[in-house]
C-alpha cells in the first residue's frame, strides 16, 4: 500500500512518485517505499546501491553524496528535496514527453537536452538549465518557424526528428547562449554599477553583511534589494520579478575557516560570466582576509540555476575575523563587482 504522502503522476511513458515533505529528508537508518524508489532511481542513472531494497543504509548514503557532487548540490548524503527533485528530473529524456512552457515549469534533464540542441544550432534558450520558461519557449518556436514546422512551442517527435536530422555529423558545434550571455553584460558595461538592480540575500544570521553590502553597492549608484533567503526558489523567483541585473547570496559556516564562492554549472554548461565573477571575488578576499583556503566551485542549487541573471553565492567561514572586518567584505565585493562588470568580453 503506497502511503498518504506518496502521490502518483501517470505520464505516457513514465510514472513518477514525488515525496512529501514530511518523509524528507531520506537519511541513514530509515526503512520506507520513499527509500526504495530513491534507490531504484539511482540505480536507474547507473549510481549502484546494495542496501537492502527499502533501507537506508551505508551504500544509499554513499550513493546520495556521489548523485549530488554530480548534480552540483550541497553533498550532505541525505536525501532533501533539492536532490529528490534533482533525481526526478534525471529520469527524463528528450522524447518521453511533451515539452512546452508552463505553470509550474516543466523541469528534467530532457529538457536541457533540448536547450543544447536549440543552442548549438543558433536559437537561444538562454542558460542551459533543464527549466523551460519564456526564453525556451522562444527558442523553440524560432526553431520550428525555421524548420516549417508548426510554430506551436510543444516540442514533441516531430521536433525531436527535426532536431536529430539536423544534428552536425562532428557531434555539435559551439552554444549560443554563452554568447548572449556575454553580450548582454557587454551592452551595459559603459555605466558601470549606476542604476543597476543588485539582490543581496542570506537565509539569516547575517544581516550585517547584508547592511553593508546594500551600503556599499548603494555608494557606487546601484539600487540595492534585500531580500530573505530561507526558500532559495521562492528567492530566486522574486529576483526574476524584479528584473535583477545581479544576485549575491551570502552564508554563514561558522565550523570553517575556509571560503567558498559558488557560480552556476549544470548540464555540461557554466556560466562564464558568473565565473568570471566568482573569481575576481576570490582574489579579493584572498588579499583582504586569512582564510585558510578561498576556492571557487560551479554548483547547481536554486539560487544559481532558477536565476535568470548571473548570480552567485558565498559561503564564509572565519566568522569572528569576517565580522570584525565586515565593511572590508562589503567592499571586496563591489570592488569585484564593479572590475566584473566593466570586464572586457571582447
Amino acid at each position: 500500500m503506497v502511503p498518504n504522502e506518496l502521490k502518483l503522476e501517470n505520464s505516457d511513458t513514465q510514472n513518477t512518485e514525488i515525496v512529501g515533505d514530511s518523509l524528507l529528508p531520506l537519511k541513514l537508518g530509515d526503512q520506507n517505499l520513499a527509500v526504495a524508489d530513491l534507490q531504484r532511481r539511482l540505480n536507474a542513472i547507473d549510481i549502484e546501491v546494495e542496501d537492502i531494497h527499502g533501507s537506508f543504509g551505508l551504500s544509499t548514503q554513499k550513493a546520495i553524496t556521489e548523485f549530488q557532487a554530480v548534480r552540483g548540490l550541497i553533498a550532505t548524503g541525505e536525501c532533501n528535496r533539492q536532490t529528490w527533485d534533482a533525481l526526478v528530473e534525471s529520469g527524463w529524456k528528450l522524447g518521453d514527453r511533451m515539452l512546452y512552457r508552463r505553470t509550474p515549469m516543466i523541469k528534467g534533464d530532457d529538457v536541457a537536452q533540448l536547450q543544447q540542441s536549440l543552442s548549438a544550432y543558433g536559437f537561444d534558450p538562454g542558460r542551459i538549465d533543464g527549466i523551460f520558461g519564456d526564453e525556451t519557449d522562444l527558442a523553440l518556436r524560432d526553431f520550428q518557424r525555421n524548420c516549417g514546422l508548426l510554430v506551436d512551442g510543444i516540442c514533441g517527435q516531430r521536433t525531436i526528428h527535426e532536431l536529430n536530422r539536423l544534428r552536425p555529423a562532428n557531434g555539435g558545434t559551439a552554444l549560443v547562449s554563452p554568447l548572449r550571455e556575454r553580450w548582454k553584460l557587454i551592452s551595459n558595461r559603459e555605466s558601470g554599477l549606476i542604476a543597476k538592480k543588485i539582490v543581496v540575500c542570506e537565509p539569516g544570521g547575517f544581516a550585517k553583511a547584508t547592511t553593508a553590502l546594500k551600503r556599499s553597492f548603494g555608494n557606487s549608484g546601484a539600487n540595492v534589494f534585500v531580500l530573505p533567503n530561507i526558500n532559495p526558489s521562492a528567492t530566486a523567483a522574486e529576483a526574476n520579478q524584479l528584473g535583477a541585473d545581479l544576485v549575491i547570496s551570502l552564508n554563514l559556516q561558522p565550523t570553517t575557516r575556509d571560503c567558498s564562492i559558488h557560480f552556476y554549472k549544470g548540464y555540461r554548461y557554466e556560466s562564464e560570466t558568473s565565473k568570471q565573477l566568482s573569481e575576481l571575488i576570490r582574489l579579493e578576499l584572498a588579499a583582504s582576509f586569512d582564510f585558510e583556503k578561498v576556492i571557487t566551485t560551479g554548483m547547481a542549487t536554486p539560487i544559481l540555476r532558477e536565476t535568470r541573471m548571473p548570480a552567485v553565492e558565498l559561503y564564509i567561514g572565519d566568522i569572528k575575523e569576517v565580522i570584525r572586518k565586515i565593511t572590508s567584505l562589503a567592499s571586496s565585493i563591489v570592488k569585484a563587482s564593479t572590475q566584473w562588470i566593466e570586464h572586457d568580453w571582447e
